[in-house]
């Protein structure tokens, strides 16, 4: 297994040509200061420093820390020293920056994660349980190694099949294993691909039958399975699918789950067309998220549907996730790559912000993004890639 190390951020001082750092109107509330020198003085742990006490003494880097309980006149003082190179709080306000330990963190098949600043995200959050994804898909391997056992993983619900067992199989290549996967798998075991958010799984299955083929589930099936996704509470849902015939149960099932307050991402397609976005999500095109793929270069992919509905686009080609078996793990390339990385975002967007709305989110997301392309929304990008580092903060 191979390990990340946590980098810690540190704040250097450089040379400053007077030690004036602080504002005496408007002092930081704190008793113990740093003071640099341009040539150390011969000052030990104890002594007494132009009225302040000598705590820590850093002949290497050239300062002492002190400390006092009156700062003011203390800096009245030290500005009349020659040698002192600055003065500056000792404050402990630096923090980890966030690397996941997944195994396969800084493999190639991950750059979706860094492209979209995933790790600058996770400084602020890893996602929480209180928000609820329900992930429409093929259904979920949950005998994975980055799902087997927890709790955050609910039983879900097989709508192609009618039963409590919404399992994934190999007649959809483990397609609701790798979305899943990409949005929301465990961060921080030691295996695999991180996900984007700790959030609460609800497997929901419309496509496959056993291990033969991957056929879909009715329309009264996949209708119901929408519905489902909104009675259940979900707040963010990925559905990397699409296709067929306008539906009025269908679309009926996405307004309904809206108004309960879900937030709908949407894979555009891959049909590599041109103002061809297709059913569903074209006649509920402003209450859903429609997502493009782009590489490693910000490329749009090749086999993106194309249209002004798009909203958005991330990572979408080579991309590394969870499949088979208990720690089968492979690349797969599609609009149904990178519509989980919109969900898993969001999702982290609710946890900063729980009463934000899906539409407050869905802006967020859209106002955040990194435009490509001609200037201004556009066919291909929409408002430009996912940029998790912004939209979090």
């Amino acid at each position: 297994m191979k390990y990340h190390l946590l980098a810690l951020a540190t704040a250097v001082a450089l040379a400053a040509p007077v030690a004036t750092a602080v504002n005496l109107e408007n002092p930081v509330e704190t008793t113990n200061w740093i003071v640099g020198f341009h040539v150390m003085p011969d000052i030990e742990v104890g002594d007494d420093y132009n009225g302040a006490k000598v705590v820590s003494v850093t002949p290497e880097l050239r300062f002492i820390t002190i400390e006092t309980s009156n700062f003011a006149v203390f800096n009245a003082r030290v500005t009349l020293d020659d040698n002192v190179r600055y003065v500056e709080t000792d404050v402990s306000d630096h923090k980890l920056f966030y690397t996941p330990n997944d195994y396969f963190t800084n493999h190639a098949a991950n750059w979706g994660y860094w492209k979209i600043g995933a790790d600058k995200a996770h400084d602020k959050t890893l996602g929480s349980t209180a928000v609820k994804n329900g992930h429409v898909d093929s259904g979920l391997n949950k005998g994975h190694e980055e799902f087997a056992g927890q709790s955050r993983v609910l039983q879900g619900w097989d709508f192609r099949d009618g039963d409590n067992n919404p399992d994934d199989t190999r007649g959809c290549n483990w397609h609701g294993t790798h979305t899943t996967g990409t949005a929301m798998a465990t961060i921080n075991n030691g295996k695999g691909f991180p996900g984007l958010s700790q959030s609460t799984i609800l497997p929901v299955k419309i496509f496959g039958k056993g291990f033969g083929g991957c056929g879909a589930g009715s329309t009264t099936s996949i209708a119901n399975a929408l519905k489902y996704v909104g009675d259940q509470g979900s707040h963010v849902s990925s559905n990397s699918w699409g296709g067929g015939s306008y539906s009025s149960a269908i679309n009926d099932a996405i307004i309904y789950s809206v108004n309960k307050g879900v937030l709908f991402v949407a894979a555009a397609g891959n049909d590599g067309c041109s103002n061809c976005i297709g059913n569903p999500w074209k006649p509920v095109e402003s209450l859903v998220l429609i997502v493009t793929a782009t590489d490693v270069n910000d490329n749009g992919a090749s086999f993106n549907s194309k249209g002004p509905e798009v909203d958005i686009s991330a990572p979408g080609v080579d991309i590394g996730s969870s499949t088979s078996g208990t720690s089968d793990y492979h690349y797969m390339s599609g609009t149904s790559m990178a519509a989980p990385h919109v969900t898993g975002v969001a999702a982290l967007i609710k946890t900063l912000n729980p009463s934000m709305s899906a539409s407050q989110i869905s802006n967020r997301l859209t106002s955040t993004a990194v435009d490509l392309g001609p200037s201004g929304k556009d066919p291909t990008f929409g408002h430009g890639r996912l940029n998790a580092a912004a939209a979090v903060y």
